[in-house]
């Protein structure tokens, strides 16, 4: 199987085609018998960058779909305060759940789940070669999902020190308690979010793999050249099946 069939498509479909097309196989694994029980790994609330909400939101209504409007930003869906604590003192963990999860301890979002879903494993087929390449794909696709939530927010009309902030509302410093006076208003799209987020979508559909390879500059490339490298040492590459 290539890369590509195990990503969402906003991230396939703008990844070199080097890079889409290396060989992986995780088909021994099932995460639905997940021996963690039925929240799995998704403990979590993950990051949804701008220019997805739109499509979430589409797969919501009623107090779900306001429930999940409250907690966005302009760079998109964030964890609220209290889940960070709670989330990074570990032994609390077992009694969080992903939002996005099911009763049945399915993904809802599955076919938009963001990078950090996406590329996480538990255990790889390849071993610790494997782990490191998923390691260097989560790396490369968190980087292209902050980097153009970021680019939007410029384009539609916010400055760098607005993303800036909205960027350390995403992640709290380690013992960091919750402060109302850091949380990053909506400037300039307060009666008109689901707009916004409409827009956002739009603008990243029409974004080639080219357009986004200049947005987000060496930066982009250096981690695209570590993902390789990697993938040249695990043993999908070595196979007499692989495409490397």
């Amino acid at each position: 199987m290539e890369l590509t069939s195990w990503l969402p498509r906003h991230l396939a479909r703008i990844l070199p085609s080097e890079i889409g097309q290396m060989t992986v196989d995780e088909s021994q694994l099932d995460c639905l018998n997940c021996v963690q029980g039925d929240a799995k790994c998704c403990t979590f609330w993950p990051f949804i960058p701008n220019f997805e909400v739109h499509r979430v939101l589409q797969e919501f209504e009623g107090k779900e779909r306001l429930s999940i409007l409250s907690q966005t930003l302009p760079i998109g869906i964030v964890a609220p305060h209290a889940f960070q604590a709670k989330h990074r003192e570990t032994s609390h963990r077992a009694g969080l759940r992903c939002p996005y999860l099911s009763d049945e301890g399915r993904c809802r979002i599955w076919k938009i789940r963001p990078a950090e879903c996406a590329t996480y494993f538990c255990r790889s087929q390849a071993g610790e070669q494997g782990m490191q390449f998923w390691r260097e794909v989560n790396q490369l696709t968190h980087f292209i999902e902050f980097g153009l939530a970021q680019q939007w927010m410029i384009e539609a009309g916010y400055r760098w020190s607005e993303v800036a902030t909205n960027l350390e509302f995403i992640v709290l410093d380690q013992g960091e308690k919750p402060n109302a006076a850091k949380v990053p208003r909506w400037a300039h799209h307060a009666d008109s979010i689901e707009v916004y987020f409409e827009r956002a979508w739009q603008w990243a559909e029409e974004l080639s793999r080219e357009d986004v390879s200049k947005l987000l500059g060496a930066s982009h490339e250096r981690l695209l050249a570590k993902v390789k490298s990697v993938h040249a040492l695990t043993s999908w590459a070595m196979s007499p099946t692989g495409k490397e």
